[in-house]
């Protein structure tokens, strides 16, 4: 990258990830660091500086170029707490996100993720749009509203390593909403791991401190300036017996200065699943993280419940989960919620492609269910895309199941990238039949 600058005596700003922890991320974790809304870039030039709220501790990181040469460059580095605004004005904006709900719902309702293939569920090795809703609840327009996106592994715990997405900004006039939004490719899953399989994040939105006008004025509510979304849909597939679907949920130490014992407890909503956790509790050290795991199954076709539980509930009605972390304070014995996240189990039946017909131009094929090999209901949608890091960016199509259940889709763009390329075919599902995919390298 030095060798391709397009000015020399420039201070170049990278981002490193040290450590065991793996940023969600597909690309590399030295990267240059994004711009910081003045559109300076991360190469610097004198008199030019790069700062970051620290997600950590609501504190300010600012490095400014005093000086360069062909040898050395002068900076000031400062780190600094946020100053506090003004104390809150009957007149003033407030630019607010909801939070989650708690109970058996840790979702914000102001954070969705979309993507070519999903609603809300993120698809690894593609691009997805991580979008917020933010409210100007105030009574003044707030102009050059700055709002944050960050990502961490599926936890239980508001605590936790967090890598940065990116940051938006916008006007939001008084009364009214806007989407902030920023790009994020999660790292491509092995090709071992097919026919298919969820990924599971939790995403966390803050609205930097907000002042307007001449005195500066706060936000009338500055406390609501964050929220996080610990959700993720996992299917349990038919066959003898339903699969387990096994997934890590991170528990996290909020405290620095010392050690916690965590109890965890899940509940569900349905008598005809299991819900397992591998550890009742844990011990961490002062910020520590660790991995537990938890397991969940359906178990209709068992004595007891085949016959009380109907294909149209089964199919029909998701089974939902709510794992929560609880603290215990020694010095206290006052127990103290830490976080929540929220799991959908769906039962459905195994589907599979078969009788693939591909070429660079155009996909051809079935599906069909895996226990019997039936036609699943009409109307399931196929789609068909790349890989986020071809040049130009993903190309995906989008077609559905026919009554024979048959697809076809032309592919065009595709004839037209250097080959060989790589793609994903998915069947999203529906009708009690859960999604298949396969991955296609086309020469």
């Amino acid at each position: 990258a030095d060798q391709n600058m397009p000015n020399d005596r420039r201070v170049v700003g990278t981002d490193v990830v040290a450590g065991w922890y793996s940023p969600p991320v597909s690309r590399k974790p030295i990267r240059l660091l994004g711009d910081d809304g003045d559109g300076e870039g991360a190469a610097l030039d004198s008199g030019q500086d790069y700062e970051e709220l620290d997600a950590t501790a609501n504190a300010t990181f600012r490095l400014k170029v005093l000086s360069t040469d062909d040898d050395q460059a002068r900076v000031r580095v400062s780190y600094q707490p946020v100053p506090a605004p003004e104390p809150p004005w009957p007149n003033a904006p407030d630019p607010s996100i909801r939070p989650w709900p708690g109970g058996n719902d840790w979702r914000s309702p102001d954070i969705r993720v979309e993507n070519a293939a999903f609603k809300n569920i993120p698809w690894a090795g593609h691009e997805n749009r991580v979008i917020a809703t933010v409210t100007n609840s105030g009574t003044m327009d707030a102009h050059n509203v700055k709002v944050g996106f960050w990502v961490k592994d599926f936890t239980v715990s508001d605590a936790g390593p967090e890598t940065l997405l990116g940051w938006d900004f916008n006007d939001i006039s008084a009364g009214a909403s806007h989407e902030f939004s920023v790009s994020w490719v999660p790292p491509a899953l092995p090709f071992i791991i097919f026919p298919f399989r969820e990924v599971h994040y939790c995403v966390v939105v803050r609205i930097t401190p907000h002042s307007e006008g001449s005195p500066r004025r706060g936000e009338m509510n500055p406390y609501n300036n964050q929220a996080q979304s610990n959700y993720t849909l996992v299917y349990t597939l038919s066959g003898s017996p339903f699969s387990r679907k096994l997934l890590p949920v991170q528990v996290a130490n909020p405290f620095p200065d010392r050690s916690v014992e965590v109890r965890l407890h899940a509940e569900q909503n349905l008598d005809w699943y299991r819900t397992y956790l591998s550890h009742k509790w844990v011990r961490l050290a002062p910020g520590e993280t660790k991995n537990i795991e938890l397991m969940v199954e359906c178990v209709a076709e068992e004595e007891g419940f085949r016959d009380q539980v109907s294909n149209e509930l089964l199919y029909t009605q998701p089974n939902i989960v709510s794992a929560v972390a609880i603290i215990t304070d020694g010095d206290s014995n006052v127990s103290q919620l830490i976080g929540g996240a929220t799991i959908e189990a769906r039962a459905a039946r195994a589907a599979e492609f078969i009788g693939l017909d591909v070429s660079r131009g155009s996909i051809y094929g079935n599906v069909r269910l895996v226990s019997d090999g039936s036609i699943p209901p009409a109307g399931g949608e196929i789609v068909v895309a790349t890989s986020a890091n071809i040049p130009g960016g993903e190309i995906s199509y989008r077609t559905s199941l026919d009554e024979g259940g048959a697809f076809g889709v032309e592919t065009p763009k595709f004839a037209t990238l250097s080959a060989p390329i790589v793609v994903d075919l998915i069947y999203l599902g529906g009708g009690g039949t859960g999604p298949a995919s396969v991955r296609i390298k086309l020469d």
